[in-house]
């Protein structure tokens, strides 16, 4: 690099340019209403993508820099302030929070911290797996994991496994599903959403966590990450962004791209 330029530009950006609220029903509102009275006394679960490297939690953003995990406390004026690290031991990827469990996807293994106390991360346990590509999302009983192979992940594996939570002393892998080549993932109530590269989303049902199963899937030509805000989803694809209504899983019905 030679030089550049810098040019800060401000725009109003008309309304009509907001493409994903096109094709909603009238009853998205009431539903969202809903949902909100719904999740108001269930768990506090992140609100972004498999593959997100920082997260916020009660005033602080964790931030992954590969070995590290770098804590950020946002002060009243919004300024990040850097608070703390604490070595992590493996080529951390992603970040997931369920209450007051962290779930950091690893190319080694998943591992799993308390953050009840959010300026001092405690390591509980892990679980370990060949290298790998490793995304990860929980609900309150069990861990979702993705298994890649290719690129810099150094194997062929490519799968989503089940990870048993009853016991967090003694994590386990009670099954797993074979995949094409899957990236990142979401979970609502006893359906997987995976992205599973060129082979699309592929819905997995989990009713039986010990036999997951594939019952749906969305010909994406690439699909690479997914965040769920029911009764929509939102697909990362190769330069696109889709959005799915979710309300009749499996069926996936596409509201817009």
């Amino acid at each position: 690099m030679v030089g550049w330029e810098l040019e800060i530009r401000w725009e109003n950006i008309p309304k009509n340019r907001f493409i994903f609220l096109v094709g909603f029903s009238q009853n998205y509102e009431s539903a969202a209403l809903a949902l909100e009275e719904v999740q108001s006394d269930t768990a506090v679960i992140s609100q972004a993508g498999s593959l997100a490297r920082f997260l916020p939690i009660d005033g602080f953003m964790y931030v992954l820099n590969q070995w590290e995990l770098i804590l950020l406390e946002i002060d009243t004026n919004y300024q990040p302030l850097r608070f703390g690290k604490t070595p992590l031991n493996n080529n951390a990827e992603t970040l997931f929070q369920l209450n007051d469990f962290l779930f950091i996807g690893t190319t080694t293994g998943m591992l799993l911290y308390d953050v009840s106390n959010p300026t001092n991360p405690e390591f509980i346990n892990s679980v370990d797996h060949f290298r790998s590509c490793d995304p990860v999302v929980a609900d309150e009983k069990y861990a979702y994991v993705t298994l890649r192979g290719g690129t810099n992940c150094f194997t062929t594996r490519n799968e989503l496994q089940i990870i048993a939570l009853e016991d967090p002393e003694n994590l386990e892998v009670i099954s797993s599903q074979l995949l094409f080549n899957p990236h990142g993932l979401a979970i609502y109530q006893n359906y997987v959403l995976v992205c599973d590269g060129t082979a699309g989303m592929k819905v997995v049902d989990v009713s039986n966590r010990e036999k997951p199963e594939v019952v749906n899937t969305c010909p994406i030509p690439f699909a690479y990450d997914v965040i769920i805000d029911y009764p929509s989803a939102i697909v990362v694809g190769e330069g696109k962004l889709y959005q799915y209504d979710i309300s009749k899983l499996p069926q996936l019905e596409l509201i817009s791209n």
